[in-house]
């Protein structure tokens, strides 16, 4: 009954490896607290990381029923919106009610620029990345956001240095793989 005890033994079985006793903690703790918008975002989350989008999906909706600005269920679910090509304005707004309740957080940046960045208005999304760079540097998705900012703002250097710089920080990830298409694309 206890939430703290709760997230640190969910945080000890994420690092275990045993994100299905996590979750197995998080659900049973919302059966009996079925109003705990966070916990169903914690739920999504532990979903997402796992692959289960749909679960995630789900999960991070019941969140935002419960508190509609629940930041976390806000930013996330904005940010599959965008990945699955769902209502941009839609993902827009989530990402604005995310970034309002975690201004400094690099991730609502990110989230919030890669709407605007699918809504065209790329010196918005290049200004929020490049703060979010800064506070994060070492996130491959973020340098490659920028750099697609880049891109459709037709700086090449630019874009060259995020895109470079995604691929190398994780070579083997789904953004590096779209980093180094959109290399060819401006070479």
């Amino acid at each position: 009954g206890d939430g703290e005890a709760v997230v640190i033994y969910s945080q000890v079985q994420v690092q275990r490896g045993q994100a299905a006793s996590a979750i197995g903690a998080w659900e049973q703790w919302s059966k009996s607290h079925p109003n705990n918008a966070g916990a169903y975002a914690i739920l999504g989350t532990l979903e997402e990381s796992r692959g289960n989008k749909q679960k995630a999906e789900d999960y991070y909706k019941k969140s935002l029923q419960i508190q509609p600005a629940q930041p976390i269920a806000a930013n996330n679910l904005a940010y599959m919106m965008l990945e699955n090509g769902e209502n941009v304005d839609v993902a827009l707004t989530l990402a604005q009610t995310a970034r309002q309740s975690m201004p400094n957080s690099p991730s609502s940046a990110d989230t919030l620029a890669w709407a605007y960045y699918h809504k065209g208005t790329y010196g918005f999304a290049r200004d929020l990345l490049e703060d979010a760079v800064k506070n994060d540097p070492g996130s491959a998705t973020m340098q490659y956001h920028l750099g697609m900012a880049y891109v459709k703002m037709m700086d090449k250097s630019n874009a060259a240095i995020h895109l470079k710089k995604a691929i190398s920080l994780a070579p083997d990830s789904p953004a590096a793989k779209d980093a180094k298409a959109a290399l060819q694309g401006i070479s």
